[in-house]
This record gives C-alpha cells, sequence and structure tokens, in this order.
C-alpha cells in the first residue's frame, strides 16, 4: 500500500497549491514595474531633424 502522504505530495491538489504559492511569492517579490512613458500631448507633432553644426 503506497504511503499516504506521498500520495499527497504527488497530488494534482497540492502540485497546483505549490505552483500558486511559489507564484504569488515571486509576484510579491519582484520589482516594480517601471513608470509608463506616455508622449506628452503638448509636445510639437513634428519635431525638426537635428541639423549638423559645421
Amino acid at each position: 500500500m503506497p504511503d499516504p502522504l506521498w500520495q499527497r505530495l504527488i497530488s494534482a491538489e497540492h502540485f497546483e497549491r505549490e505552483t500558486e504559492s511559489t507564484l504569488r511569492r515571486l509576484h510579491l517579490a519582484a520589482d516594480p514595474a517601471p513608470p509608463l512613458c506616455l508622449p506628452d500631448p503638448d509636445a510639437d507633432e513634428s519635431p525638426e531633424p537635428p541639423t549638423r553644426l559645421q
């Protein structure tokens, strides 16, 4: 007869719980998302191309 503890450890439910727990820990420990860089609505739509100094 298989060991009941072993049966629990290899069950799909145990795997799902451990996976969710690991993902939750990784998510909480992650660096915060960088700020979103949105275009400036007041900026000129067609900026002048850079000129070469001679």
